[in-house]
């Protein structure tokens, strides 16, 4: 690839990805008070907000350190470098797809048409395309890490209350695949459930408290 437009490219992928790391913090401060604040409603608990915000502040802190660092999240109690990864995926693939059309002599296309949208056959309607499709795939992650997060506050809560274990409510709902309707209602330990907060993307699995 051309070095002018390797950069470029560079200083592109670097801001699209502090807006996401952007999106992903604030989305993850939140996240935990809401699961914090639901432990409380489910435990019938007056609500401390100060000590929900504080704890959703260093649990934001924690998750952004790893987030920018590593390109990381803790996901079932093991870090996986999913952001990372997806990273130098798209990386990957925009370089191919410019490389390839370069190579097949097609048109740039970088001039929107009057109507919208780039030239059909060009290197920018297929890179239109292809960031289209990373905009549903961005949206899946980001309403996965919030579930999976709010899990996280509350089963931090539950612990911090005293409970040692918990129910799991996972059938019936729009994404429960056939392992979530068979986990549905089975008996957790906080352990176990802070290993499996979520099963798949898009997992609409919750917990409640089990008296001992």
């Amino acid at each position: 690839m051309d070095p002018v437009m390797d950069r470029g490219l560079n200083v592109a992928l670097a801001k699209l990805l502090t807006r996401q790391y952007e999106v992903l913090e604030v989305n993850a401060a939140q996240a935990h008070v809401t699961g914090d604040v639901a432990a409380h409603k489910t435990l019938k608990m007056g609500i401390a907000f100060d000590l929900v915000h504080r704890e959703a502040l260093e649990y934001g802190k924690e998750y952004s350190k790893l987030l920018r660092d590593e390109g990381a999240t803790l996901i079932n109690g093991k870090k996986v470098a999913w952001l990372a990864e997806n990273s130098k995926t798209e990386r990957e693939t925009i370089t191919q797809i410019i490389e390839r059309g370069i190579a097949e002599g097609k048109p740039t296309g970088v001039l929107q048409g009057k109507k919208g949208g780039y030239p059909p056959g060009s290197i920018a309607a297929e890179l239109h395309e292809y960031f289209n499709a990373r905009k549903s795939h961005a949206a899946m992650v980001a309403r996965t890490e919030v579930a999976r997060i709010q899990n996280v506050g509350t089963l931090n809560r539950y612990k911090d209350s005293g409970f040692t274990h918990v129910q799991v409510l996972d059938g019936g709902g729009p994404n429960s695949c056939d392992i979530c309707e068979g986990l549905n209602g089975q008996i957790w330990t906080l352990e176990e459930a802070a290993d499996r907060e979520l099963e798949h993307p898009n997992c609409y699995r919750a917990f409640v408290p089990v008296m001992n």
